[in-house]
């Protein structure tokens, strides 16, 4: 799902009538809570949630934009070095190699632009936070997108969004900042993204129980859930399964954690599979820098010393047991 990734959301328009009837409210109490692997802090005074494009940082568009420049490039040095500037008789190939030049480093340079540019050099995740004292909503944006967004958690329009073109399958918790009129001023997503409206309301209900019923009442059993991993797994009521630490391990397991749950079992027989992708994402997160929350908000989201709700955020994916399997 690459809405609002590659191009950025549509602004200025009205929240159409189509988001109207996928709206999330406040008052309604959604059958169950999951944050399915979203959730990255929890404390009593707030929690953190991954932004959409986590899940898709470093992966397969990532790898074959780059392998597509790096294969530019060498046909162009491969060219100049071939070739050089001038042919047996003297005659000068300069126009020739600007030519080459002018095509394969145009099309480097346009798909880093595309791409490239918007997963390395930047930051490695974009949280969104909830502040339940404040009752407020922080969003950690791109400078394209508008840099750190906030919004009073009762005016955030929440909605089920939809993927575009061939994707329109994918569904993913879409916030709205909107004026007086409802004229849509920023758009942010929140979570994984999945092909199940009912994994959105999910989410959704996680995080409306924590702002309004508190964090005791957040967490639900897995157990049943747990059972369909492995038969004797044993998960923990109340934890964090998403680490945003930026290592090999955390790399190579998302991939396993991102393909068919069939394929689990086969992980390191297919680990020649798995490893270039899990480089291509540890690359992309190594060149990039934490985010870094204003002064104004850290100082309002002070944990308290000894909070009995404080989570410890977890140095691997799902650590206290086998990796989860992110499905649609």
């Amino acid at each position: 799902m690459y809405s609002g990734w590659f191009q950025p959301f549509p602004h200025g328009e009205r929240v159409s009538g189509g988001e109207e009837d996928r709206e999330l409210l406040r008052g309604r109490r959604y059958s169950r809570s999951d944050n399915h692997a979203s959730l990255i802090r929890f404390n009593s005074t707030f929690i953190e949630i991954i932004d959409r494009q986590f899940r898709q940082r470093g992966m397969i568009a990532t790898l074959m934009c780059l392998l597509a420049v790096v294969l530019f490039v060498g046909f162009w040095v491969a060219s100049a070095i071939k070739l050089g500037f001038t042919d047996w008789d003297g005659n000068s190939l300069l126009g020739h190699q600007v030519f080459l030049a002018v095509i394969f480093w145009g099309s480097g340079i346009f798909l880093s632009k595309l791409i490239l540019l918007k997963d390395f050099f930047t930051f490695t995740y974009y949280p969104i936070r909830f502040n339940r004292k404040t009752r407020m909503v922080h969003a950690f944006l791109s400078k394209r997108d508008g840099g750190v967004v906030s919004v009073p958690w009762d005016q955030a329009f929440f909605h089920i969004g939809r993927a575009n073109g061939d994707e329109t399958f994918l569904r993913d918790l879409r916030c709205h900042v909107c004026d007086a009129d409802r004229k849509i001023l920023h758009t942010f997503a929140v979570g994984h993204y999945f092909d199940a409206d009912e994994k959105i309301e999910e989410i959704w209900e996680f995080i409306r129980r924590y702002m309004e019923e508190g964090p005791e009442h957040v967490f639900e059993d897995a157990s049943e859930q747990a059972r369909a991993v492995a038969p004797d797994l044993q998960v923990p009521l109340r934890r964090i399964d998403l680490s945003v630490r930026t290592s090999w391990r955390n790399c190579f397991d998302w991939v396993v954690m991102a393909m068919p749950a069939s394929w689990y079992e086969a992980r390191y027989a297919l680990s020649p599979l798995y490893a270039p992708l899990a480089l291509c994402r540890w690359l992309v997160f190594k060149s990039c820098k934490l985010p870094t929350w204003p002064a104004s908000i850290e100082a309002e989201s002070q944990i308290e010393e000894n909070d009995p709700f404080r989570l410890p955020e977890p140095p691997v994916h799902a650590a206290w047991g086998p990796r989860a399997v992110l499905q649609g």
